[in-house]
């Protein structure tokens, strides 16, 4: 709900929103964050007016129609962010910009509210392009001088922006992301999917080394040594260093264990999810960690890391094992095939668990960052008038 002091104000209070990753074909992480939130944005009991920001025509049906809504799509080849929206901006002002997955744009004139997911580039820079880590090194730190005030999906995201720019912490408040579990409680697509193994354990995420797939691939060799043979099925789409991952496979000889099956749309994830023995997400790092939430609501349990908020994330309720070492988690995963009770314990305790994040709560909570932002920008208005 909007307060008593932004109520009193005489014109319709207008929040600008960056909507430009949330019509992205190919969703991963942070652009299925911008499509969710800008639904539960949009559909939540507030009397702003939002002004969706669009740099392609997005479906007539991404988000819902209502006189609070009103959609700006703004075509450009190159430099959309930084010229289109800054323009936009200048000569249109909102009364606030809120940037659910991206960068605020170089001029912003306005209040703005940002979204940081993680800083994953900062502990392992190596694992990037030159090009995109500059890029991510300069946009981040951007984001975090400009902005009014910073959302972190985690603690852990909120600590590390603490640690690296030294931002006072009370300019940072963390908000989960939600999650809708109900898509993966059907699983009657099941023939999606007709060539994977019978039985198998499953890994989701783009193939990048921040992922960790060389260290599952490593533990699967471990377990291949010890006459323990079973099938893992990588989804996701091709990232940086590739070849260097599927080169260890067949130096490992494991070609006839892993499956890659490239890119999943969303709505075919629950099907993949329920056949699987058991999900593993042996991330170096995560901002959040979505795929561990997806596994336990397709009643799937999960193995996970200790990396950045996947504790934060998961609970009691996955087997978390230390990144970066094959050893415990080869271990792992064998208990986890072996043990049907600890199965079934962690399978009851996964679907309480993702049960705990919703979407209308962190549009809730996020709606109350931008309101106090307003507040604070008219606070600062009247003070300077005579």
């Amino acid at each position: 709900m909007m307060s008593s002091s932004l109520q009193n104000l005489q014109k319709q209070l207008v929040v600008g929103v960056d909507a430009s990753r949330s019509t992205v074909p190919q969703k991963t992480g942070t652009e299925n964050y911008s499509l969710q939130m800008i639904n539960a944005l949009v559909r939540s009991k507030t009397k702003y007016l939002w002004r969706l920001y669009y740099r392609d025509n997005p479906c007539p049906t991404l988000y819902r129609t209502s006189s609070l809504v009103e959609s700006k799509v703004m075509a450009s080849p190159f430099t959309w962010t930084h010229l289109r929206l800054s323009g936009e901006l200048t000569f249109n002002p909102p009364d606030l910009l809120f940037v659910p997955a991206h960068v605020i744009p170089i001029y912003c004139p306005v209040p703005s509210v940002v979204t940081v997911h993680d800083l994953g580039f900062m502990h392992y820079p190596k694992m990037h392009p030159p090009i995109q880590l500059a890029y991510l090194r300069w946009s981040t730190k951007h984001n975090v001088n400009r902005a009014s005030h910073l959302i972190a999906d985690s603690e852990a995201t909120k600590q590390d922006i603490i640690d690296y720019y030294h931002t006072d912490p009370s300019k940072i408040t963390v908000v989960h992301p939600g999650f809708d579990s109900e898509p993966y409680e059907s699983t009657d697509n099941k023939n999606v999917f007709p060539n994977l193994p019978d039985s198998y354990i499953l890994h989701v995420g783009t193939l990048h080394p921040r992922k960790g797939l060389s260290v599952l691939i490593k533990a699967i060799a471990r377990l291949r040594d010890r006459n323990i043979n079973l099938s893992l099925v990588c989804a996701g789409r091709e990232g940086w260093m590739t070849s260097t991952i599927r080169r260890q496979i067949i130096d490992l000889g494991l070609e006839h264990m892993i499956h890659f099956i490239g890119f999943v749309p969303q709505k075919h994830l629950p099907a993949l999810y329920s056949r699987a023995k058991l999900t593993v997400l042996p991330s170096l790092y995560e901002g959040f960690g979505y795929t561990t939430l997806e596994s336990m609501a397709a009643a799937t349990p999960v193995i996970c890391t200790n990396a950045g908020s996947l504790p934060e994330v998961v609970g009691d309720a996955a087997l978390i094992v230390p990144a970066n070492d094959s050893g415990s988690l080869a271990n792992a995963i064998n208990t986890l095939l072996a043990n049907n009770d600890l199965r079934k314990r962690l399978t009851t305790a996964g679907l309480k668990r993702c049960a705990m994040f919703s979407w209308d709560s962190t549009a809730n909570q996020t709606i109350a960052i931008i309101e106090q932002t307003l507040i604070a920008k008219t606070s600062h208005v009247s003070n300077k008038q005579p």
